[in-house]
């Protein structure tokens, strides 16, 4: 039996569900008066996305602030805040333009002080975020390299390995330092990034920073530690016995 459809109505009949609704873009998108909000905390306040969320539904708890819409607004007062041609802010803008062209591409810096020094900055491909990420997040590899660029900013790179047996970068960082507090930002912007989708298992070097980030981000992660650090400080620190 075959239906041939010959006539279609593009009236509306019927009442949209209340969720639906909520959800649709144009009741999505932010009133100027939270605009206005954003605008102050981040070019006044300083403040992160997560600190601006917290704020933002206590004082407008009768909007619904999606947080996409919150890290758009944020990127693009970041924007007015960045100046001069140094290597960071041109870095920083083209990461912002593929942000721009891509709404699903993550970037995520971090600005201090007044002359707005770049201490941090989270990025996270369309690609890694929605493909990578979701594929393979059970079981990652965090590796930091130190002292290999020339503004001796700490590289965190999350490996991962696919179904073909190839290791995938799923993530990247910069920070200015190796301490808690860093890799603790690092971690809360995966999550922020992949919509609360930590590790299962995660294996990372003995650095105690890291542990301890891991036990404060990813209290759910089961965390182990590479093997090949193990063996590495076990040489450093048995050589002048074994020498003997």
């Amino acid at each position: 039996m075959f239906i041939i459809q010959n006539k279609l109505s593009v009236e509306h009949n019927h009442q949209c569900d209340p969720k639906t609704i909520e959800l649709a873009p144009k009741n999505l998108r932010l009133p100027q008066l939270i605009i206005d909000k954003i605008k102050h905390y981040t070019t006044n306040g300083n403040l992160g996305a997560e600190q601006q969320y917290k704020l933002l539904v206590q004082e407008f708890p009768q909007y619904n602030i999606a947080k996409k819409n919150l890290y758009n607004a944020i990127h693009k007062f970041w924007e007015v805040r960045i100046h001069g041609k140094t290597d960071a802010a041109t870095m920083l803008l083209s990461l912002l333009k593929q942000r721009e062209d891509d709404p699903d591409y993550v970037v995520i810096p971090r600005l201090e002080g007044p002359a707005n020094e770049l201490t941090g900055l989270f990025w996270m491909t369309s690609y890694q975020c929605n493909d990578l990420w979701p594929k393979y997040h059970d079981v990652i590899v965090y590796v930091t390299t130190l002292k290999t660029n020339r503004y001796e900013m700490v590289l965190s790179l999350f490996v991962a390995v696919d179904n073909n047996y190839k290791t995938r970068i799923v993530t990247q960082a910069l920070t200015k330092y190796e301490n808690q507090a860093d890799f603790n930002w690092i971690l809360q912007c995966t999550l922020q990034a992949s919509n609360n989708l930590p590790p299962k298992v995660l294996f990372t070097d003995n650095d105690p920073a890291i542990i301890a980030a891991v036990q404060v981000v990813y209290p759910q992660t089961h965390h182990l530690l590479c093997i090949y650090h193990l063996l590495e400080n076990v040489k450093k620190k048995a050589k002048s016995k074994l020498l003997r």
